[in-house]
């Protein structure tokens, strides 16, 4: 019975250990970026109005072609595909998909909701790669943090691997270079509707309780928990290049948003008085 219990508990810890490890980080650093873009779409609107939202279309599409590739891979058949068309309500675009019921079904709702990040990132990676000229992914893996390393060893490994995207995203090439103008752009573009919405977050509650269950049922299987362990491993150094991708867009976005209010908030005030 002891032992029974022991396996219990060891399973529940692995599971969620395992989850996170796939899925935590990517989305605690997804949930600090739709704050901040939140506001980045206000400024939009106040300066531009409807506008600013053509001017980041590409970003939308983006975004409403990751909900469409999670229906693709989930083998979900989608009813209405309508990648920008922005509409007084606040739509900006729309996927909609024929809901089953089952606990299947509910794992392929948590991607097809959280697609715009997974897409989106490996969409700004196509970019950064074109921006800089090669293959920087290997840069990464070999800064990617290995089985056993302690959290702050994760973090410092996040750290320089953002400082690895800074240097060679604008320090590599010149700034008034077609090239690096239409990157940029498209990475603000992306950057800013990568993140999830209210409905995506929504949609992917119950997606999440049915991953972490089947995770914990295949953890009581000695044969499966093996496999989900090297799984795990082999998926972790790229789960790792998304992170550092999203804390790099995060650090875009606020830069920008801090600008905007010293600019208009600090700077104006002084000119009004």
């Amino acid at each position: 019975m002891q032992m029974l219990f022991n396996n219990l508990i060891y399973s529940i810890i692995k599971t969620i250990s395992q989850f996170f490890e796939m899925f935590g980080l990517v989305f605690v650093i997804a949930i600090i970026m739709w704050y901040v873009n939140q506001h980045l779409r206000g400024i939009g609107e106040r300066l531009l109005s409807n506008r600013y939202y053509y001017i980041v279309s590409p970003g939308i599409i983006i975004h409403e072609c990751g909900h469409a590739l999670g229906c693709i891979l989930t083998g979900t058949k989608i009813h209405k595909f309508v990648p920008f068309c922005p509409q007084k309500d606040g739509t900006l675009g729309e996927v909609e998909y024929i809901a089953e019921k089952g606990i299947l079904f509910k794992v392929s709702q948590f991607f097809i909701s959280t697609g715009p990040v997974w897409f989106g990132c490996i969409i700004i990676l196509i970019i950064a790669n074109f921006l800089v000229g090669d293959d920087f992914v290997e840069d990464f893996l070999s800064i990617s943090p290995k089985l056993g390393d302690l959290l702050k060893e994760y973090i410092e490994a996040l750290f320089w691997g953002v400082t690895i995207m800074i240097k060679k995203v604008f320090f590599t090439k010149s700034w008034f270079s077609i090239r690096f103008i239409v990157s940029a752009y498209l990475i603000y573009c992306i950057g800013t509707e990568i993140t999830l919405s209210k409905i995506d977050m929504k949609s992917m509650r119950g997606g999440i309780l049915s991953i972490i269950f089947v995770l914990f049922i295949l953890n009581l299987i000695p044969f499966f928990s093996e496999y989900l362990d090297f799984g795990v491993w082999l998926i972790r150094p790229y789960v790792f290049i998304f992170q550092i991708l999203l804390l790099f867009v995060l650090l875009i976005n606020s830069t920008i948003l801090l600008f905007y209010y010293f600019v208009f908030k600090v700077v104006r005030k002084r000119f009004v008085k």
